[in-house]
């Protein structure tokens, strides 16, 4: 929508759980978790990509500030909400943190 609120689009339509979308920093794209995977589709809704298909549910996407990275949460084996990172087209996934409860990554301008 716009910032006023008006121009409303529903851009997903699955049967599901879409949520915590994150713009890319020239707006072209947008990063969101659907159903504990994390995925990526054009900013009019086209083109949805998953980029992860692993058992632990991830969530909290969130693009590095030159859309080249994403960072995000994922539940490790032993229980633990861990921050990670991986390339925009979804290779290289990096454990980043080792704590019990590392909640929301977000990136900072450089």
């Amino acid at each position: 929508m716009n910032a006023d609120g008006s121009g409303q689009a529903q851009l997903t339509f699955v049967s599901g759980f879409d949520a915590f979308p994150d713009w890319s920093p020239d707006g072209s794209t947008i990063v969101f978790s659907r159903n504990g995977n994390i995925w990526k589709m054009d900013a009019n809704g086209a083109n949805q990509v998953q980029l992860t298909s692993v058992k632990q549910a991830e969530f909290a996407p969130a693009f590095s500030p030159t859309g080249g990275r994403i960072a995000y949460n994922r539940e490790t084996k032993d229980g633990r909400i861990s921050v990670w990172t991986m390339h925009a087209d979804g290779s290289g996934f990096v454990r980043r943190t080792f704590g019990k409860l590392d909640f929301f990554p977000d990136w900072q301008p450089v």
